[in-house]
């Protein structure tokens, strides 16, 4: 394990790193100086863990080219605590950068891309990729290696409940990790390990927080244990909302205040209750107050609006069937007629007219656009995922077909402008954009293949035309960030 870590360090030693800017350190460095000495040496570093130098360039790829860190840390500040001695107090825990070097391979060339799968032995939808790993002896990649690493740190870090909320931001990038190399069994089972340790941390209750609680110092800190638990939730709903899995926290659980801007929480601005949007307020995904509102507060807008999604289809068999002499007969023809699905559809269509006009998306080499870019795609999916079961792909009249078919042609147009963008890559690395792109093609596809079409010909062939050429790009796309991220390529 040391000599592949050795040779994998050899491959990025030599990137350039910045000077780091004046030490800020919390008032723990008064005590650990006084309690070491001046003059004390510094620290043996951790095992496993690549040489700081390494470790640094890492972790400022991650920064740069991850939309989550810069709402998840205070940037500057974790850049400089890794400075410190290993047994700092404000060292950052093993865990977390574990969890940095596994994600971090997707995003540079100077790591090694996983091995490509040999789909003929191993079929593409296998829910268990690490069974076919073992059996077949293949090795671990970086970024597997690390993930594991991670796994076990957080293992021993749950043991002492100071340690929770470090514990629960590595979980939250594992999650983008797993579900990046396509782990979609680990994907569910991290995502629900982080929102119960949310849960323990009372992260999803403003006004009854957990055990753990304990009031922070700084804005800044207060809204970092705020927006752990928001990407938290965000990349659990974006992941399982492709699934037949439950979701892993109930929304009806959760009293929360949404995020602040970005410059809000850099700067450690507060902004009073009666100003701020909660996660139970009726119009929050139509009315976005410029002051409170950015990409990344859009980015947990949307995934509630997944959410709401989510919800219907999860309890849906409660509207649809009765119990009668024993058993389950249904009892409504079309689910679209009810006031549920309708309320849920009008949300889906209300929170793409009223999306703030000023945030279009133009790519200005800034990672957090991709919060936008995301918060713009999932209306559309949302729409999909809810139409879907209901469409009937031969009939020119089923409203659904025309919902469904709508959205697909949009969320493609939007990713061909990200393709066309230098960001293309970093875009499509976003777990969820690659998800949309698969669901995009489904419903092309759907359409294509539908019986009943052919005496059609004429009225359908510019439906036909447009299909086939989106279906032609989400194939480039795919195959293209599929060089990295095996769930592109599956």
């Amino acid at each position: 394990m040391e000599k592949r870590i050795e040779e994998l360090e050899g491959l990025i030693r030599d990137l350039d790193i910045p000077e780091s800017n004046q030490m800020i350190l919390s008032q723990n460095s008064s005590a650990y100086e006084r309690s070491v000495g001046a003059n004390a040496g510094p620290s043996e570093w951790l095992d496993n863990l690549p040489e700081r130098k390494s470790l640094r360039a890492l972790v400022q790829i991650f920064f740069k080219n991850h939309p989550h860190p810069r709402r998840m840390f205070h940037q500057r500040t974790f850049l400089e605590a890794l400075d410190l001695p290993i047994d700092h107090p404000d060292f950052p825990q093993p865990a977390i950068l574990h969890s940095i070097c596994a994600i971090v391979g997707m995003m540079t060339d100077e790591v090694p891309p996983p091995p490509r799968p040999n789909f003929a032995e191993r079929p593409d939808d296998v829910l268990f990729p690490r069974n076919y790993q073992r059996r077949n002896d293949l090795p671990d990649s970086f970024c597997e290696l690390h993930a594991q690493l991670a796994t076990a740190e957080i293992d021993k870090c749950e043991e002492d409940e100071k340690h929770y909320l470090d514990c629960l931001r590595a979980l939250t990038i594992l999650t983008c990790h797993y579900h990046s190399y396509a782990k979609l069994y680990d994907t569910y089972l991290i995502s629900g390990r982080a929102a119960r340790l949310s849960s323990l941390l009372g992260l999803n209750q403003y006004f009854d927080p957990g055990f753990n609680y304990r009031s922070v110092e700084s804005v800044t800190l207060e809204e970092s244990r705020r927006n752990s638990f928001w990407l938290m939730y965000a990349q659990e709903r974006l992941f399982v909302t492709g699934s037949a899995w439950p979701m892993c926290i109930d929304d009806d659980d959760i009293v929360q205040l949404l995020p602040l801007p970005l410059d809000y929480f850099n700067q450690g601005i507060s902004v009073c209750l009666e100003k701020r949007q909660w996660s139970t307020s009726p119009n929050i995904l139509f009315h976005h107050p410029p002051e409170l509102t950015d990409p990344f507060v859009l980015y947990i807008k949307s995934s509630i609006l997944v959410s709401k999604v989510k919800r219907f289809q999860s309890r849906q068999h409660t509207l649809t069937f009765r119990e009668s002499n024993g058993a389950l007969t249904e009892s409504i023809d079309d689910l679209r007629q009810t006031k549920e699905f309708q309320e849920v559809d009008a949300l889906t269509e209300l929170f793409v007219s009223k999306f703030p006009k000023e945030y279009t998306f133009n790519w200005n080499g800034d990672a957090t656009e991709v919060h936008l870019f995301l918060a713009v795609l999932a209306p559309y999916l949302a729409s999909i995922h809810l139409h879907l079961p209901h469409a009937n792909a031969s009939s020119s009249d089923c409203p659904s077909a025309r919902r469904i078919l709508g959205a697909a042609n949009t969320a493609v147009s939007h990713i061909r402008a990200a393709w066309a963008s230098s960001a293309r890559m970093l875009m499509m690395n976003a777990t969820f954009a690659m998800y949309s792109l698969f669901m995009c093609g489904k419903v092309m596809l759907t359409f294509l293949h539908a019986e009943g079409r052919r005496h059609m010909r004429l009225a359908d062939n510019e439906i036909e035309r447009k299909c086939e050429e989106n279906i032609a790009f989400i194939t480039l796309a795919l195959g293209q960030v599929g060089d990295r991220s095996p769930l592109a390529r599956q």
